[in-house]
């Protein structure tokens, strides 16, 4: 069997769903921990990706019209032990001559039960992993479950997406799943061992959330960012206003100034990954109003004056360009400053000005 072109669309999926759920995870994370935890989060997108892989191997290749008519049978397998039956019966290997060893394995006989065992040995694992259950009963049913998934996604045709069956329903493939559940759940100490525990991760995690991470205001900026456009649409929609970027910069000037006032120095993303707004001495409306029309101006207002020009009739080509530029070179110095930031942990541009900043509210 060609493993390659499954791999290979499960890694291109995986892109695709890792991009999809990277959002909702940040969120999680942030609102139950305060903090992402980097080897937590390499796991829980391995464990995804051994999932989607895990499939495909079952599914793919998928057969083409001249391949699947000559798919006549037999679809189901119901005689337990019958890979080794095939195995004595087909098996070049020769006891008493070692020169046929390495042919034996590389015999479908041999292969195709090694494969079966292996596919579910990552489930083990992280069946290990994330749950501490040393219930042994509960291993073997979560690892037959699995495995009849499989077996019933090949049985049903694809989901009957295909007339009959193009591959063969085996009761051996789910002995050989379920004993390769356990065998990865048995030998995961052994592994785990160079991994911290999660329990420790998410200790981890939480004592990292007092510090504020820009990523973390990042997430809760574009929340609010998203919230405020979304409404700001669907006012636009019922009095049928077109749409003006210089009224939605307003309207989020507003919310950024006005939300964190009603909730306790937060806005509505702030709650959820437990922030709030600040002050070494008294947090006043004026500091608010510094600190968010300042913010605003710099990001928002300042890239758009090249917009003036664009509108304006038999504008110099020249200017145009040199706007662009301009606004390239604007973004790049932005990036490195916020790069310092990182570096240095300072306080943002507009918190200097309005003496503000941003805290943990995660309470351990």
């Amino acid at each position: 069997m060609n493993y390659t072109l499954p791999i290979f669309l499960a890694l291109v999926t995986f892109m695709f769903i890792a991009f999809v759920l990277s959002i909702p995870y940040m969120i999680y994370q942030y609102f139950k921990y305060g903090s992402i935890e980097i080897i937590k989060t390499l796991i829980f997108f391995s464990f995804i990706f051994y999932l989607i892989s895990a499939y495909y191997l079952v599914i793919l290749p998928l057969p083409n019209q001249a391949t699947f008519e000559k798919i006549k049978g037999p679809y189901v397998q119901l005689e337990l032990f019958n890979f080794v039956k095939d195995f004595f019966k087909y098996t070049v290997l020769k006891v008493n001559d070692i020169k046929t060893y390495l042919p034996a394995l590389k015999q479908n006989v041999v292969l195709q039960p090694l494969f079966n065992i292996f596919l579910t040995v990552p489930l083990g694992i992280y069946i290990r992993f994330y749950k501490k259950d040393k219930r042994l009963f509960n291993i073997v049913i979560i690892s037959f479950l699995m495995s009849l998934f499989y077996e019933l996604t090949q049985l049903s045709g694809l989901y009957f997406i295909y007339p009959h069956p193009y591959r063969l329903f085996d009761v051996d493939d789910l002995l050989l799943n379920t004993f390769g559940g356990v065998f990865g759940y048995l030998i995961a100490p052994f592994i785990l061992q160079f991994i911290p525990s999660i329990e420790e991760l998410k200790e981890k995690a939480i004592k990292k959330s007092k510090h504020v991470s820009l990523l973390r205001r990042l997430l809760a900026f574009v929340m609010d960012y998203i919230f405020v456009y979304f409404i700001y649409i669907i006012v636009s929609i019922i009095f049928k206003i077109k749409f003006n970027s210089y009224i939605f910069i307003v309207m989020l000037t507003i919310y950024f100034i006005i939300v964190p006032l009603v909730f306790k120095n937060s806005t509505l993303a702030m709650k959820i990954v437990h922030l709030k707004i600040t002050s070494d001495n008294k947090l006043t409306i004026l500091k608010m109003i510094k600190r968010v029309v300042m913010m605003s101006f710099v990001l928002f207002i300042i890239p758009r004056i090249s917009e003036i020009f664009y509108v304006v009739e038999n504008t110099n080509h020249f200017v145009h360009v040199f706007f662009f530029f301009a606004n390239f070179f604007y973004m790049f110095i932005f990036f490195i400053y916020y790069i310092y930031i990182i570096i240095k942990k300072d306080l943002i541009f507009y918190e200097k000005f309005s003496d503000t900043y941003v805290i943990s509210t995660l309470k351990n």
